[in-house]
């Protein structure tokens, strides 16, 4: 079969449709694992796969959507993980479609604060289902119907792990524009799938044809990746004998296709309630068509995008400067030791969420001079901010340990901070950032001797690593506070002048004024400059209202250039 890879960004797949109605339609007891069938049935799904086929799908569903372990256990089969995921793909390659998705649902067990499953436990429970698809080569893997962004990333990081093959991400979106579970938004979770490695992003299930629209539309606005998109045939409607029914027509999913293509979705088919007839009117409105070329990703270009469960925080040249909430200190008056050697965290969320609801955007987390062992607090404490600060997270750690299993549960796309460019922690953490979808800042300052290096001759070394480890500018953050120097007020003039180098690369900076007593007139200056992400405590009102000031100064000065640049090209 050819490599689907080799597809990507060229011409629109079609994928295939439901499945479970037409197993329903063959007289399959509604109680039976569809799985089973995989052994007890095959020419039963076969049948189903080559109708698909024969309706113009190019890429069919191998039947292992409810294949992981615990989904099995329900039916009493969890000891034949790999025997019918091995045999769903086997059938499907057996019709000869041009491509099989190997199929993977949510795995069953939920993670805090939806249930007590661990992230390692969940994590093995995917590579072994995965592991079991994977040796069947399939052309890829199918991550799909997921409703907690948690669950899914999880996923996509098992598949990457234990396979080279291309993986596919799709959640489901409720009526409100948000994942079921989580309350993650399209581009939050767009954000998160491609951060932690997926190949092609998308949304399926939840919804019908018309409004998946919108919420393609702006899921295209914040990835370049490939773009899958399976509706239902319309929104369910129960019956008084509590069957279910589907009315979307095929009429109306071929029209939805159209318009799915002109938004830049390479990979459309149909979920619940749809049928072969379905596919062929998908088929003949965009089968065998070239992907349309649209502009994507717009809000991601020139820009470093973080994410938390429940929002996402941009810092680009055309952005305000963002706060970072630095009160996280072992001196801070209102924390307790024992808060965090218990693993106790109450005190600390109820501080940081009051931080972000002064207007904080990203929380430094940084318990190194706390004395707890942070392999294993650091992690919990992350886990538990998660669920209850909206804010995306800054991590640090001196133990690399506790830093990888912190990036490792963090259900977001998280910075790591702080990174010395002359120390061997940076061969240490780009690969980790690479790995778990984070980005990192680094530090401009030459740490050995703490001199000023204004023309930041190490930027090609830091970029050069970066690149290697597979991360882009844009997931470099440059930190300017060890260059100043409070005994020295000269050196904030040195410090304004690196972020404006900085920004002549195109690249990002932060300052951490959390230390320094009040200097409105240096933030306003390097805003003015072209700070990206400052670090102070956003409940004080004079930096408060200086950051304000400036950041109006620079969208309005953004907005002259970007008008003047109009009318030159008029």
């Amino acid at each position: 079969m050819p490599d689907i890879a080799l597809r990507f960004a060229t011409d629109v797949v079609v994928v295939d449709g439901g499945l479970g109605s037409l197993l329903l339609a063959e007289g399959i007891e509604s109680d039976m694992h569809p799985m089973f069938l995989n052994v007890l049935e095959p020419d039963m799904i076969q049948a189903i796969h080559k109708r698909y086929i024969q309706a113009g799908a190019q890429a069919i569903t191998s039947n292992s959507f409810g294949g992981s372990r615990p989904q099995l256990a329900t039916h009493g089969l969890a000891d034949r993980v790999e025997e019918f995921n091995r045999m769903a793909v086997r059938l499907a390659k057996a019709c000869q479609p041009e491509h099989v998705l190997a199929d993977v649902g949510p795995c069953g067990l939920m993670m805090p604060p939806f249930g007590i499953a661990s992230f390692d436990e969940v994590f093995q429970i995917y590579v072994e289902q995965i592991t079991a698809l994977a040796a069947e080569e399939p052309d890829a893997i199918l991550i799909e119907t997921m409703i907690d962004i948690a669950d899914a990333r999880c996923a996509v990081l098992a598949a990457k792990t234990v396979s080279n093959l291309p993986v596919f991400a799709s959640v489901s979106f409720a009526a409100s524009g948000r994942m079921e579970l989580s309350g993650t938004d399209v581009a939050t979770a767009a954000v998160i799938l491609e951060a932690a490695g997926a190949d092609v992003i998308g949304m399926n299930c939840g919804l019908g044809h018309q409004a998946f629209l919108p919420l393609l539309s702006e899921m295209a606005a914040y990835t370049t990746l490939p773009l899958l998109v399976q509706p239902n045939a319309g929104l369910p409607q129960i019956a008084l004998d509590g069957s279910t029914s589907y009315l979307g027509t095929p009429e109306e999913m071929a029209e939805a296709a159209w318009a799915y293509r002109q938004l830049g979705a390479q990979f459309i088919g149909s979920c619940c309630g749809s049928t072969p007839s379905h596919t062929a009117a998908i088929y003949v409105a965009v089968g065998g068509s070239d992907a349309v070329k649209v502009a994507r990703g717009l809000t991601r270009q020139q820009a470093m995008v973080l994410a938390s469960p429940a929002s996402q925080v941009r810092l680009a040249a055309d952005g305000d400067c963002q706060i970072i909430s630095g009160c996280l200190k072992p001196n801070s008056p209102e924390l307790q030791t024992s808060d965090l050697s218990v693993s106790e965290f109450s005190t600390i969320t109820s501080l940081l969420i009051d931080q972000v609801e002064s207007g904080a955007k990203l929380i430094n987390v940084n318990l190194d001079a706390w004395g707890v062992d942070t392999a294993s607090v650091l992690p919990a404490l992350v886990s538990e901010l998660s669920s209850l600060v909206k804010a995306p997270l800054m991590i640090s750690a001196d133990n690399s340990q506790a830093l990888e299993a912190a990036l490792r549960v963090y259900p977001g796309r998280a910075i790591i901070s702080l990174v010395n460019h002359q120390s061997n922690q940076l061969q240490q953490i780009m690969p980790s950032a690479k790995r778990y979808g984070a980005a990192v800042v680094i530090s401009c300052s030459d740490q050995a001797s703490m001199n000023i290096n204004p023309q930041l001759a190490h930027l090609e070394t830091i970029l050069s690593a970066a690149h290697q480890a597979g991360l882009s500018d844009n997931d470099i953050l440059f930190d300017v506070t060890n260059q100043i120097s409070l005994a020295d007020p000269r050196t904030f003039e040195q410090a304004v002048s690196c972020i404006r180098e900085l920004v002549t690369h195109g690249l990002l900076s932060m300052l951490d004024m959390s230390d320094f007593r009040p200097q409105a007139e240096l933030l306003k200056a390097a805003v003015e400059a072209g700070l990206n992400a400052v670090v102070l405590d956003p409940q004080d009102e004079i930096l408060m209202s200086a950051l304000a000031k400036a950041n109006q100064a620079r969208q309005k000065q953004f907005l002259l250039e970007k008008t003047g640049a109009i009318s030159t090209i008029v």
